[in-house]
Formats: structure tokens, sequence, C-alpha cells
């Protein structure tokens, strides 16, 4: 006999010997095959003299309702593997601030598992001191329905290296549509940022160079106004940098029987041809 078997066995076996079964899950087998899901109440028929001289089972069919539970589990289990092996941050925390979730790419940023993580405080034990507070906001506005996106989270991972990752902050809700937490998904940006960081320094380094040169620079935008202007020009010109910027180069500084071919020299320029040694 199969394990079901046995168990409805039993079921008829108590109630045959007057004790009753409620709520328990009888699979009846259907002409065609197929196996629909009964929840039975079992009790036992008695006759004149109070004895036993029988069972009776009443139930409804809840094949429907295990199906739809099946097929959310199905859907649960797929989210929660996505949640595990996506190739983003993802965490969790509840309404206390303490870790829930914390997927496999979370682990591998910060350099810790999700077993060492879960249960303790996010904020107190993964943010700067001075961030605290900020972060802290974030994941308050969430567990009361208010996300933030595109927020710029500095986490300290096991190295005790900064991590920098933009992070979306939504609620996390359950079943019943309470919000119980917040749930995290981001994007590790520290490559980015610090590429950006170098970029930056590169950029006024050439600043620097461009405004204190020994050559007169100057550089105007596609309407031939003026951009740049440099100390050395400024000193040759006698025209300071701010009475510079946004005015037409040829009709402020260009002699008119001169604008028609510095035009064309400018023009050629903007085109992506360069000219040399031009007076």
């Amino acid at each position: 006999a199969t394990s079901s078997q046995q168990e409805v066995a039993y079921v008829l076996l108590k109630a045959l010997g007057g004790e009753e079964s409620t709520d328990f899950e009888f699979p009846l087998l259907t002409r065609d095959g197929q196996t629909r899901s009964l929840l039975m109440n079992a009790t036992a028929l008695r006759g004149n003299n109070d004895e036993v001289t029988g069972v009776i089972g009443v139930g409804h069919d809840v094949s429907e309702i295990r199906q739809m539970a099946a097929e959310q589990k199905n859907i649960a289990d797929d989210l929660a593997w996505f949640v595990k092996k996506a190739n983003a941050p993802i965490f969790g925390v509840n309404r206390l601030g303490l870790i829930t979730e914390w997927n496999d790419m979370a682990a591998t940023i910060l350099g810790y598992p999700k077993d060492d993580v879960l249960g303790k405080p996010f904020v107190k034990s993964f943010i700067r001191a001075d961030v605290q507070d900020e972060v802290g906001r974030v994941i308050s506005d969430a567990c009361q329905g208010k996300e933030t996106q595109h927020f710029e989270c500095p986490l300290i991972n096991r190295d005790n290296k900064e991590v920098l990752v933009l992070l979306n902050a939504a609620s996390r809700i359950d079943a019943s549509g309470k919000i119980v937490g917040m749930v995290g998904v981001g994007q590790d940006i520290t490559n980015l940022r610090q590429s950006m960081t170098e970029q930056n320094l590169i950029a006024d380094d050439l600043r620097r160079i461009i405004e204190n040169a020994n050559a007169p620079i100057l550089a105007i935008d596609t309407e031939g106004c003026v951009t740049e202007w440099n100390l050395k020009v400024a000193a040759v010109s006698g025209y300071s940098k701010a009475e510079m910027l946004g005015k037409s180069l040829l009709e402020t500084f260009i002699h008119k029987e001169y604008r028609k071919e510095v035009g064309r020299i400018l023009a050629l320029g903007l085109q992506g041809q360069e000219t040399d040694n031009y007076e």
C-alpha cells in the first residue's frame, strides 16, 4: 500500500473506533486516472445502541486550491532563485533595520556570505558613520511606502574599503499587503565613480594648463561665441575672460576687412579641418 492509502486507512480505523478526524487530505483517484484532493472530516456512524456501524466523510474539493498553491510556490521559488543569482546586489531589511535578504552578488562585492549577515543591523554594520543617518532615512521612508531611486549608498566591505552602490530602495510587502520592510536593488558603481574622478582631475589639469599657457589660447562654439579665453590672450588683447565669454569673436574682435577670411577659417575648424600658422 502507498503512504496515502496507509494514512487514509488509519483515519478510517480511528473513526471506526469512535475517534473523529478533521481536515485530513484525502487523495481521490477519478475514473480517468486523475487525482483530486479532498479535505475531509471523518466521523463514526452509530446505530440504535450507539455502536459504530460505519464511517461518514464530509469534505470539499481543494484540488484547484492545491494547484494554485503549487503554482504560486513555483513562482516564489523562481523569484527566490532570480534574487539569489541576479547580477546586481540585492538586500532586504525588516522594519527594525535588520537584514532579511542578502543575495550572492551582495555577498561577492562585500565579502560576507548570507549566513553571516542575516539578522544584523544593516546601517550600523555596513554604512560609514557620517552617512548612517541619511541611509537610515532612505530605509525608513521605504518602510513607510516612500520609495527612493538612484541613491548613492556607500557600503563598507570586509576589507574596510568603500563600495559605492547606486540603489533603488522599495517597500517590501507581504501577502496581506502590509509593508514589512525594505528591499534594495543596486548597481556597483565603485569603478565608474573612480574613473569619473580621475577624468575630472585630468580635465582640471588641462584647464589649468590652458589658462596659464605662455601662448594665447581661445575657443568658440558652433555659433562663433567665445567659450575659452586664457590669461595670455587676455594680456595680448587687453580684454579679460569675463568680458569675452559669450561674445561673437568675429563681430567683436576681427576687423571688417578680415572677417570673411577669418570666418572661413573658423568654419573649416568647426568642420574638423585644421589650419596651421594662420595670421
